[in-house]
This record gives structure tokens, C-alpha cells and sequence, in this order.
């Protein structure tokens, strides 16, 4: 029984561990759009320069004047138009929502760890 929660809680380490991963790689680029949006904002409607990823390591440089909206990409090829305080208020909510599960995985992923240790002694 114990070599059955061993596995059980190796499974379950092994599948927080993926999550884990998963919200480190949406957590920056949440942060990347939620900054843009945040310049767009502070901008007013003024002319500006903006360096835009095209592709991975491939950028391009846009001039933006008058932006009132953003297409925001939500995955499962849906993309959708915010105005630039809908879309500030909608990353800046996935952005603390994104930094709370990051917080409770680590959290989870160190109970699941001091139980596979205590369940280890107990097989010795």
C-alpha cells in the first residue's frame, strides 16, 4: 500500500510540475501584453513606435497613432477586440490570477514532496 502512494504522490508531483511549467511560460507573456497595453494607455492617441514580435526571435517596428483597441489572442484560435481599458483590466486579472496559481502550485508541490519523504521513511 505504501509502494501505491508512493507512486500515486510521484504522479501527481510529476503533473503539478507540468502545470508549474505551463504558468511560467504564460507569465511572461501576459506580463509583455499587459505592459504594452499599459504604454498604448499612457500614450493618449500620440504617435509612437512600438517593437512587435513577428515570430519567435523575428520583431518589426510598428507606428501607432489614434489606438483606441487590441486584438488580445485568448488561444484556441480565438482572438478577440478589447478597448485598451477593457484589455488593461482583463490582463491585469490574468496576470494576479496567473502570479496566485504559480504561488499554490509551488505550495502544493512542497506538501507532495515532504509526503513522498515521509512515505519513503515509512517503506525503510
Amino acid at each position: 500500500e505504501l509502494q501505491r502512494r508512493k507512486q500515486g504522490l510521484r504522479m501527481l508531483e510529476a503533473e503539478l510540475t507540468q502545470r508549474k511549467y505551463s504558468l511560467m511560460t504564460k507569465l511572461p507573456e501576459i506580463e509583455k501584453a499587459f505592459a504594452t497595453v499599459k504604454k498604448l494607455i499612457e500614450a493618449d492617441g500620440a504617435a509612437m513606435s512600438l517593437d512587435f514580435e513577428v515570430s519567435p526571435h523575428v520583431y518589426t517596428v510598428a507606428k501607432l497613432e489614434d489606438v483606441k483597441t487590441v486584438n488580445l489572442w485568448l488561444g484556441a484560435n480565438v482572438m478577440v477586440e478589447y478597448t485598451l481599458p477593457e484589455a488593461r483590466d482583463l490582463l491585469e486579472g490574468n496576470l494576479n490570477t496567473c502570479r496566485a496559481n504559480l504561488k499554490t502550485v509551488d505550495s502544493d508541490l512542497d506538501m507532495i514532496k515532504e509526503s513522498t519523504a515521509t512515505t519513503e521513511v515509512s517503506i525503510a
